[in-house]
């Protein structure tokens, strides 16, 4: 007898384990009471590397977060010439230079140690990252109640186990509320994504809040994600 698919249900399936969606299951988890599942196809977390640089308004978001992390902090200087052939230290120079910064400098952090910060948190309410696992087909309902309900499941979600040893135990299939693409963006633009939807989509899933309120996320967002980008293409064409 053919072994068969096993399915579950969750709230919200994040999909990337990246540190915007670890921060993002971090949040929910701490929430309490929401079912949340996180996948990368990933065999392992980034050791070091990526991203080394929490910038101001990041380390108040997660001043702000429940998920604490030592950090320490970064001086930039200025190395003017004394010579033609030596330099000399001459002074220390603010690297951050926004005058309403409720932190006047950058810490540096690397993106492993990030991600270690928020599984640490994850598992203080028993969530952890579920490795080596992608999407292999998406399937939104057509059902107009079903998508109007917030209490149904109207996205189904194949997934694969990509270390399984048998293909029979490759498969797996989620329902769920709720799915959250977590990639492409830098560090610091990613972390204060997330901590802007987190929240909203909390209220949601709590009913303490309407769906619509979701929509404010893109208004809020969208012109910090092109301004990246455009920046990025600026910076790439120099080399």
């Amino acid at each position: 007898m053919p072994l068969q698919t096993p399915e579950s249900f969750v709230d919200v399936l994040i999909i990337g384990a990246d540190p915007a969606g670890l921060m993002y299951g971090s949040a929910l988890a701490a929430a309490g009471g929401i079912e949340v599942r996180i996948i990368d196809q990933r065999p392992s977390k980034i050791s070091v590397g990526h991203a080394d640089v929490l910038h101001p308004r990041t380390i108040e978001v997660l001043q702000a977060s429940p998920n604490g992390c030592y950090v320490r902090e970064v001086e930039c200087s200025s190395a003017l010439p004394k010579t033609n052939t030596s330099s000399k230290f001459t002074t220390r120079v603010p690297d951050v230079t926004v005058p309403n910064a409720c932190f006047a400098f950058k810490i540096a952090f690397h993106q492993g140690a990030i991600e270690d910060a928020f599984l640490d948190s994850m598992a203080q309410d028993n969530a952890k990252a579920d490795r080596h696992v992608k999407p292999l087909a998406i399937e939104l309902s057509q059902d107009e109640e079903q998508l109007r309900s917030l209490s149904s499941y109207p996205i189904k979600v194949t997934l694969v186990r990509l270390d399984a040893a048998a293909d029979a135990a490759k498969l797996e299939v989620i329902h769920a509320k709720w799915v959250v693409g977590a990639d492409a963006q830098g560090m610091n633009a990613s972390i204060n994504d997330t901590h802007n939807l987190a929240w909203k989509l909390t209220q949601v899933l709590k009913g303490w809040a309407s769906p619509s309120i979701l929509k404010t996320y893109e208004l809020e967002r969208r012109k910090h994600a092109q301004d990246l980008i455009d920046f990025d293409k600026r910076y790439a064409a120099l080399f």
